[in-house]
């Protein structure tokens, strides 16, 4: 039994030992990262689309090309993003990812009576988007560009009084069809 034990435990001290004393492996972008950042960007273009096709015209002209050049933005963006990626390789797309959501954020505070699901849509991203920015933060040497005004996030806020994160987003998903 005991030189079972030798022999299994022989190739992890193997493993160990070619590491270069006092370096860490590369760490991989966390998959609850990338599924926030997914669920963010296909849950409210989805949500955006419902209403462009349910309500015509609710949206002014030059919001809904803002809107719809942030969204595309952000797909295009997010097509880079996955869960094999380092995470100091992954935190520049998902900066990209946010600037470009909140620029969403920002455009659809200016819309005087945001309609449903986009509403909702857009409480549940202002309520994930600071994990994300959080883990730009903790990954980016250079200084993270500033989130959404806080009348514009805070008008998001608003329109989901009481609701956690997890259940954003539970809503953020089902609203991306997962």
């Amino acid at each position: 039994m005991f030189r079972r034990t030798i022999l299994l435990g022989s190739p992890a001290l193997l493993l160990v030992s070619c590491q270069t004393p006092g370096t860490t492996p590369p760490q991989t972008v966390p998959l609850q990262v990338v599924t926030d950042a997914q669920n963010i960007v296909q849950g409210l273009t989805a949500a955006f689309n419902t209403i462009l096709t349910a309500a015509p015209g609710r949206i002014p002209a030059a919001a809904q090309g803002a809107i719809t050049l942030g969204l595309s933005t952000a797909a295009s963006v997010l097509a880079g993003l996955n869960a094999s990626l380092t995470s100091t390789a992954a935190a520049p797309l998902i900066q990209q990812i946010e600037d470009a959501i909140n620029s969403v954020i920002s455009t659809a505070a200016s819309i005087p009576l945001v309609p449903e699901p986009f509403r909702t849509a857009l409480g549940a991203v202002a309520m994930v988007l600071p994990v994300l920015e959080a883990f730009v933060a903790s990954f980016l040497t250079a200084p993270a560009p500033a989130a959404a005004a806080p009348g514009p996030r805070a008008k998001a806020l608003a329109a989901v009084p009481g609701m956690t994160v997890q259940e954003a987003r539970e809503k953020l998903a089902k609203l991306a069809g997962r």
